[in-house]
């Protein structure tokens, strides 16, 4: 089994400074197998979105419970849910979404983006219900982050959506707080909206966000590696620290999908019904049909490969493909930028 990181597990470890915050981000997360990787991605959320209410589905083939896990985050001030499937799968569906045969993997895939779409609607739902407004669509091995002006970014790119203006785009790029600085997601949010770029930006209340990947290759092993773990830890305790090689940014031979983060308070409670179009795209209504563009984002979704072993431990829909070493070299190929 994949060594469970043992930095973030323990919640008494970090502040409590905005564990009364009123106004916070939701998720909706289902997870596989996710207890290694679900402690740094709890307490990286929980000071970057500020992230304070979580619903989790637990997928039936997953070996392992998030429960333990998720129950030390109460005592910060988030409000945890854990669903099975009965509470959001049709009747009829439950029926045949039980433990699938992970060697066939057409049949595991179709059951899995079946219970993802019914999940993800049901929780936005729920959330609505609760007067929630942020809500964030991600999966366990995937960031958010803010998306700095950098030299490899992209240069002419096609811009979408067409309506934002790049050289507005660049303006609140330049605006984004350094890391390390007590500003959160939601506060560039509440800075932006009302700016000549926000008034673009965030016309829709679904906000798609541009994923970058980061491959296999291990940082430390760079001969201009600089150690950013906290004092008394180690980078490779992080995988967000451990791997800071990615791909290229806008690659516009390959189109790949963002994830998304919605303003429940602008959506009507009529459009939450149902099962959504996918976890990019959950409302064709209010989403875009197309992922925004790297350069006029100031948001992106760094997603993280991880080490073979952490690829492969998911018992999930594409477990043929997880254990397949040929296959995890081939995905991590080309991420070769830092």
């Amino acid at each position: 089994a994949v060594k469970q990181s043992s930095i973030l597990e323990n919640a008494t470890l970090l502040d409590r400074d905005h564990s009364a915050s009123a106004e916070s981000f939701s998720a909706c997360l289902l997870v596989n197998d996710e207890n290694p990787r679900l402690p740094e991605w709890l307490a990286y959320h929980y000071h970057t979105l500020p992230l304070r209410s979580i619903i989790v589905a637990v997928d039936p083939n997953s070996r392992s419970s998030p429960k333990d896990i998720l129950s030390r985050w109460t005592t910060m001030g988030m409000e945890v849910e854990i669903w099975d499937q009965d509470v959001y799968l049709p009747a009829d569906l439950l029926r045949s979404h039980g433990i699938c045969d992970s060697n066939v993997e057409k049949g595991c895939k179709w059951k899995h983006r079946h219970r993802q779409s019914y999940f993800v609607m049901k929780c936005m739902k729920e959330f609505k219900e609760r007067n929630k407004s942020w809500v964030l669509l991600t999966d366990v091995d995937e960031y958010i982050t803010f998306n700095h002006i950098h030299q490899d970014d992209p240069v002419g790119e096609l811009i979408i959506p067409m309506n934002i203006d790049a050289n507005d785009a660049a303006e609140a790029r330049r605006r984004l707080p350094n890391f390390g600085e007590d500003v959160t997601i939601l506060d560039v949010i509440k800075n932006e909206v009302d700016t000549k770029y926000g008034r673009q930006a965030f016309k829709r209340p679904c906000l798609s966000i541009p994923r970058l990947l980061y491959g296999s290759r291990e940082s430390k092993y760079d001969a201009n590696w600089i150690a950013m773990a906290p004092e008394g830890f180690q980078d490779e305790d992080f995988v967000t620290l451990r791997y800071r090689w990615h791909a290229m940014k806008g690659n516009p031979n390959e189109k790949v999908w963002g994830k998304v983060i919605l303003d429940l308070s602008r959506i009507p409670a009529e459009d939450l019904k149902g099962s959504a179009k996918s976890i990019h795209r959950p409302l064709q209504r209010q989403c875009l049909a197309d992922p925004t563009s790297y350069t006029v984002s100031l948001f992106r979704v760094n997603h993280y490969l991880d080490s073979f072993e952490a690829f492969s431990y998911r018992n999930d829909a594409r477990s043929l493909m997880r254990k397949c070493e040929e296959c995890y070299e081939e995905k991590g190929k080309g991420a070769d930028w830092a």
